[in-house]
């Protein structure tokens, strides 16, 4: 269009296109702070002046009117008498809690005194400023062009202070304000420094969520009672239990296949009788989607350049010439080709670092860097360049491998985590490093142990592949889920009879440890996982734990050593926390010994392993030491109700052999 051209537009679409574009400008670029650094753009000209001016607090003062004679000159066309008054205010006593300018000269009073002429007063930035402005040279926030495009200037401050906190702002634009009061700085660290502590996290099956110490449920004998653990409604009961830290953060999977991510600290710390908050106020979760399988992720895989940062720390630790930082930093990229090229070779490891270190002249001898060091370091290398997967089954047995990076950036309102079938739902999620063992139990007591190789790496949308072969998957076609046909389990040929009901737990497994399988009655055994047979996955498995009348079906199954400690929960809130040591190892096909004493139509509904706390040993010890000098029954130690007298732990007629038979 050109100058001379008129073109008509409606007064009411110009009016709410140009009031919309002042409002925008009012109110981000003038009148209401960031919520990041809690500068408005003013105070950020300013201070930004400051530090080119090199007017920093550890230097001598500037004449006040230089500072804004550049902010003016450089950064934005201000009136004068607006940047001396930002200045002037930063620096008041009475006006910020933690002033930001150090003034010298007459700054006014509370009593309403106006300050000096800008000629007369001097500035210079605080610490707190400096620490504002820290590291604002190495590209740490975004720039963009001042007024007219001759200089770059900062969008925000790279701020290590909680400044619109401390400081508190006010501030009136169009059609919004705001009014923070400032805050005490030691008690803001202080609220943000959530002591790391470990929690039990439950989610009902009503979808009520809630954490409580677990300190709250100290270890006792193996058989008793319990703590109440939440309160219950009729019908509802704890769906899910997890211990994991308040740091951590946890992927949520649901009944329609997506996955949530959730920080635990945001899930209410409650009491034992309170119920919790529900789900759907924690996560954007749709009409009938339901929370199915939790899984915790504290410590990511971190990339190998933070790695670097730790042989930075060990170097140090183990070489006296090696103590400045700048050695490691000026042969950073040397130093990393060197690993990515050496692979597991140690011994070539230590020859290449002290041909770097030769470089730079440097000579170590044997004594100034421990070969075995080095190696250590080499394997902590490598476990970094492994790929970390997320490893899924289902209810009707299919299982599912993912790459962990896949859910690297899970979106508010959740991502597609895998492809579900009408009826089936998601009972199990692990983190694997691509090398570990996999099992699967049913409910009807049965296990199979496979390599996760067996499934290849696949999308999130895909539906996955048969692990175990059970009756929900019976009505599925080969369209639905891939079958193995190389299976050697030498039952897989026959779908059609001795199939389990339903996967019911998820377990990866070292090669050398143990597994505890737990039933629905409270009983319960550690069997070892080398008397499970590894076998092609798809196969109907072998027997675990024999589900008899007293038994009651299979509900969970967990990896264990006798280091850990039990955490078992009933369908009435009830929860015993018992080291596994106090549970009898046996073969496959015991029926185990009471893990835990249940109330009438109460059952068990979920158990985990956590680490043994010292303190808990130490009260099992004591009990035991009083148990042996006292001569006192069980009965009194635990609630007064004594421990199950010679448990069945294999069943009468049972041979060694029937305890390492094949397949069912």
């Amino acid at each position: 269009m050109s100058v001379s051209e008129i073109r008509p537009i409606a007064i009411e679409d110009e009016l709410k296109s140009s009031y919309l574009d002042y409002a925008m400008s009012v109110i981000v670029s003038r009148a209401l702070p960031d919520v990041r650094d809690g500068l408005k753009p003013v105070h950020r000209r300013v201070l930004f002046a400051m530090h080119e001016l090199g007017n920093d607090y550890n230097k001598a003062y500037k004449k006040s009117a230089r500072v804004v004679g550049d902010v003016i000159g450089k950064y934005h066309p201000h009136g004068d008498s607006a940047v001396y008054e930002t200045i002037v205010r930063m620096a008041q006593d009475f006006s910020l809690r933690y002033q930001l300018v150090d003034g010298q000269g007459n700054f006014g009073s509370v009593d309403g005194d106006s300050a000096a002429a800008m000629r007369y007063t001097e500035v210079r930035m605080r610490k707190l400023t400096h620490e504002m402005l820290a590291d604002l040279e190495k590209d740490t926030v975004e720039w963009e062009d001042n007024y007219d495009g001759s200089e770059r200037i900062p969008q925000v401050m790279p701020t290590r202070i909680p400044n619109l906190l401390i400081n508190g702002v006010t501030g009136i634009a169009v059609g919004m304000a705001t009014n923070m009061a400032p805050h005490n700085m030691t008690e803001v660290v202080n609220a943000y420094l959530i002591p790391e502590e470990q929690v039990v996290l439950t989610v009902s099956k009503t979808g009520y969520a809630k954490t409580q110490p677990l300190s709250d449920y100290a270890a006792q004998r193996r058989g008793g009672r319990g703590k109440s653990a939440t309160s219950m409604k009729e019908d509802d009961y704890i769906q899910h239990l997890i211990v994991t830290s308040n740091h951590a953060t946890v992927l949520c999977f649901t009944n329609v296949g997506k996955v949530y991510r959730l920080r635990v600290f945001e899930v209410p710390q409650a009491s034992r009788g309170a119920k919790g908050r529900p789900m759907v106020n924690l996560l954007p979760l749709d009409a009938e989607e339901t929370i199915t399988a939790i899984l915790p992720v504290i410590d990511a895989p971190k990339k190998f350049t933070e790695r670097l940062t730790e042989f930075r720390t060990f170097v140090r630790a183990n070489v006296a010439q090696l103590r400045e930082n700048t050695i490691i930093d000026s042969h950073y990229e040397a130093l990393k080709a060197a690993f990515a090229e050496l692979g597991e070779n140690p011994d070539d490891l230590s020859d290449a670092l002290r041909k770097q270190l030769k470089e730079i002249g440097i000579e170590l001898s044997a004594s100034d860097l421990d070969d075995e060091l080095i190696a250590e370091f080499a394997e902590r290398v490598e476990s970094v360049r492994k790929n970390f997967y997320v490893f899924m089954a289902t209810a009707s047995g299919t299982v599912k491998r993912v790459e962990l990076e896949q859910f690297g950036n899970v979106r508010s309102n959740g991502l597609r985590a895998i492809e579900l079938k009408e009826e089936d739902t998601l009972i199990g999620v692990a983190i694997t490093d691509g090398e570990q063992q996999i099992m699967l139990f049913s409910n009807e007591g049965k296990a199979i142990r496979f390599s996760e190789t067996d499934a290849r790496v696949m999308g999130r949308t895909a539906k996955g592949v048969r692990g175990m072969r059970v009756a929900l998957a019976a009505a599925q076609t080969e369209e639905d889920v891939e079958v193995d046909v190389d299976s050697d389990d030498e039952d897989t040929a026959d779908s059609n009879t001795n199939v389990v009901s339903r996967i019911v737990s998820l377990v990866v497994v070292p090669e050398t440890g143990e597994v505890l399988c737990a039933s629905a009655n409270g009983y319960g055994k550690r069997t070892p996982v080398d008397d499970f047979p590894t076998k092609k996955r798809g196969g109907k498995g072998v027997i675990a734990i024999k589900t008899s009348e007293r038994n009651g079906e299979l509900v969970g199954a967990v990896a264990i050593d006798e280091s850990k400690e039990l955490m078992l929960i009933s369908d009435g809130g009830t929860l015993v926390r018992t080291r596994a040591s106090e549970v009898a190892r046996t073969g496959r096909n015991a029926q185990g010994v009471r893990l835990i004493r249940l109330g009438n139509e109460e059952v068990l509904v979920g158990v985990v392993a956590v680490e043994a706390v010292e303190a808990d040993d130490e009260i099992i010890d004591q009990l035991d030491a009083i148990e042996g000098e006292t001569a006192l029954d069980s009965e009194n130690l635990i609630d007064s109700e004594k421990l199950v007298d010679d448990e069945t732990v294999m069943d009468e007629g049972e041979t060694e052999s029937d305890s390492t038979e094949s397949d069912e």
